[in-house]
Protein backbone atom coordinates (compact mmCIF):
# COMPACT_ATOMS: atom_id res chain seq x y z
CA UNK A 1 0.00 0.00 0.00
CA UNK A 2 2.80 2.39 0.92
CA UNK A 3 4.63 1.71 -2.35
CA UNK A 4 1.46 2.30 -4.36
CA UNK A 5 0.78 5.66 -2.68
CA UNK A 6 4.32 7.08 -2.63
CA UNK A 7 6.30 5.14 -5.22
CA UNK A 8 9.28 2.83 -5.13
CA UNK A 9 11.81 5.63 -4.54
CA UNK A 10 10.31 6.41 -1.16
CA UNK A 11 10.11 2.74 -0.22
CA UNK A 12 13.78 2.19 -1.13
CA UNK A 13 14.90 5.19 0.91
CA UNK A 14 12.79 3.98 3.84
CA UNK A 15 14.44 0.57 3.57
CA UNK A 16 17.89 2.16 3.59
CA UNK A 17 17.28 4.56 6.48
CA UNK A 18 14.39 3.10 8.47
CA UNK A 19 15.88 -0.30 9.28
CA UNK A 20 19.20 1.02 10.67
CA UNK A 21 17.34 3.85 12.40
CA UNK A 22 14.96 1.57 14.25
CA UNK A 23 17.82 -0.78 15.09
CA UNK A 24 19.62 2.17 16.66
CA UNK A 25 16.57 3.20 18.67
CA UNK A 26 16.22 -0.38 19.91
CA UNK A 27 19.90 -0.41 20.82
CA UNK A 28 19.52 2.62 23.07
CA UNK A 29 16.41 1.14 24.67
CA UNK A 30 18.17 -2.16 25.28
CA UNK A 31 21.25 -0.42 26.65
CA UNK A 32 19.32 1.39 29.36
CA UNK A 33 17.10 -1.60 30.15
CA UNK A 34 20.17 -3.78 30.59
CA UNK A 35 21.70 -1.19 32.89
CA UNK A 36 18.54 -1.33 34.99
CA UNK A 37 18.70 -5.12 35.05
CA UNK A 38 22.38 -5.30 36.02
CA UNK A 39 22.10 -2.79 38.86
CA UNK A 40 19.15 -4.38 40.59
CA UNK A 41 20.29 -3.31 44.10
CA UNK A 42 19.85 0.44 43.57
CA UNK A 43 16.10 1.14 43.16
CA UNK A 44 16.59 4.81 42.25
CA UNK A 45 19.08 3.90 39.51
CA UNK A 46 16.70 1.25 38.15
CA UNK A 47 13.86 3.74 37.86
CA UNK A 48 16.04 6.34 36.15
CA UNK A 49 17.44 3.77 33.72
CA UNK A 50 13.93 2.57 32.82
CA UNK A 51 12.80 6.15 32.22
CA UNK A 52 15.85 6.71 30.01
CA UNK A 53 15.05 3.47 28.18
CA UNK A 54 11.72 4.97 27.19
CA UNK A 55 12.53 8.65 26.74
CA UNK A 56 15.86 8.58 24.89
CA UNK A 57 14.70 6.35 22.00
CA UNK A 58 11.44 8.30 21.84
CA UNK A 59 13.32 11.60 21.59
CA UNK A 60 15.74 10.22 19.00
CA UNK A 61 12.84 8.83 16.97
CA UNK A 62 10.98 12.15 17.21
CA UNK A 63 13.97 14.04 15.82
CA UNK A 64 14.30 11.38 13.12
CA UNK A 65 10.63 11.76 12.13
CA UNK A 66 10.78 15.56 12.21
CA UNK A 67 13.82 15.74 9.95
CA UNK A 68 12.31 13.15 7.62
CA UNK A 69 8.89 14.82 7.38
CA UNK A 70 10.13 18.34 6.64
CA UNK A 71 10.19 19.15 2.94
CA UNK A 72 12.99 21.75 3.01
CA UNK A 73 16.07 20.65 1.06
CA UNK A 74 18.56 21.63 3.79
CA UNK A 75 16.91 19.31 6.31
CA UNK A 76 17.47 16.36 3.98
CA UNK A 77 21.22 16.76 4.42
CA UNK A 78 20.75 17.25 8.14
CA UNK A 79 18.68 14.04 8.24
CA UNK A 80 21.43 12.04 6.51
CA UNK A 81 24.02 13.53 8.88
CA UNK A 82 21.77 12.66 11.84
CA UNK A 83 21.42 9.03 10.76
CA UNK A 84 25.19 8.71 10.27
CA UNK A 85 25.76 10.37 13.66
CA UNK A 86 23.38 7.93 15.37
CA UNK A 87 25.10 4.99 13.69
CA UNK A 88 28.54 6.17 14.86
CA UNK A 89 27.31 6.68 18.44
CA UNK A 90 25.69 3.22 18.35
CA UNK A 91 28.88 1.54 17.14
CA UNK A 92 30.90 3.28 19.86
CA UNK A 93 28.37 2.17 22.48
CA UNK A 94 28.52 -1.41 21.21
CA UNK A 95 32.33 -1.42 21.30
CA UNK A 96 32.37 0.07 24.80
CA UNK A 97 29.91 -2.47 26.15
CA UNK A 98 31.60 -5.37 24.35
CA UNK A 99 34.75 -4.72 26.36
CA UNK A 100 32.72 -5.21 29.55
CA UNK A 101 31.05 -8.36 28.24
CA UNK A 102 31.08 -11.38 30.52
CA UNK A 103 30.42 -15.01 29.84
CA UNK A 104 27.09 -16.53 30.84
CA UNK A 105 28.75 -19.65 32.18
CA UNK A 106 31.76 -20.47 34.26
CA UNK A 107 34.53 -21.44 31.86
CA UNK A 108 36.37 -23.36 34.58
CA UNK A 109 33.58 -25.89 35.13
CA UNK A 110 31.86 -25.97 31.74
CA UNK A 111 33.34 -28.54 29.40
CA UNK A 112 31.54 -28.66 26.05
CA UNK A 113 31.09 -32.08 24.56
CA UNK A 114 31.60 -32.58 20.82
CA UNK A 115 27.84 -32.55 20.30
CA UNK A 116 27.56 -29.03 21.82
CA UNK A 117 29.09 -27.62 18.65
CA UNK A 118 26.53 -29.32 16.43
CA UNK A 119 23.22 -27.48 16.59
CA UNK A 120 21.32 -30.17 14.70
CA UNK A 121 22.60 -33.19 16.59
CA UNK A 122 22.44 -34.07 20.21
CA UNK A 123 23.03 -37.48 21.65
CA UNK A 124 19.90 -39.12 22.99
CA UNK A 125 19.80 -39.80 26.68
CA UNK A 126 18.69 -43.28 27.61
CA UNK A 127 17.90 -44.31 31.12
CA UNK A 128 18.70 -47.90 31.91
CA UNK A 129 16.35 -49.86 34.02
CA UNK A 130 18.09 -51.52 36.90
CA UNK A 131 16.57 -54.94 37.10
Amino acid sequence: MYVINYGTGVSISRAIFSIPGHTTFGLFMGYYMSRAKMRSANKKFIGLAKIKALLIPTLLHGIYDFLLSEQAGNLTYLFIFYVIFLDIISLKLIRKQSKKDESFYDEQTYRPSPSDNDVYYSEPVYERDSE
